[in-house]
């Protein structure tokens, strides 16, 4: 009676083992350690040539610093252009400012000679579409 009641303790046992063991062979298993990595990709938020490598072969980086650093001769030449490109608007912008405040004297001086039938309707007419095409042009160059 006692030896069946030890192998029924022990087929118990050897289930419960076998149970166990199958489930953790379905579960991911973790293991810690060191990789080499042979090769990574990077990128940059501009492209261009690399001309200086800031860290050496397997240092170790952290987000955010600079590891090397871009030919910048195409971004400066780019940055020149657009600031030559804002100065001319700029100085297109007081031209068309200078024309306004002309055609807004002369609209003005105009518009006091119609009113004493001084002038033809027409001259009056031109002189306000001077000033509409002024006020159009300046508006554009903002």
């Amino acid at each position: 009676m006692k030896r069946s009641i030890a192998i029924s303790i022990l087929l118990a046992a050897a289930i419960l083992n076998l149970s166990c063991n199958s489930e953790k062979s379905s579960e991911e298993k973790v293991t810690w350690g060191r990789a080499d990595a042979k090769e990574i990709n990077l990128t940059s938020k501009i492209p261009g040539r690399v001309v200086k490598l800031n860290v050496a072969e397997g240092a170790r980086v952290n987000r955010g610093d600079v590891i090397a650093q871009i030919d910048q001769r195409d971004l400066l030449a780019q940055k020149s252009q657009i600031e030559a490109r804002y100065r001319e608007s700029q100085a297109a912008l007081e031209i068309a400012k200078s024309d306004l405040e002309l055609a807004r004297a002369d609209l003005n001086r105009y518009e006091m000679l119609i009113r004493e039938n001084a002038i033809a309707r027409q001259t009056f007419e031109q002189y306000r579409t001077k000033y509409d095409v002024a006020l159009s042009n300046c508006n554009l160059a903002r």
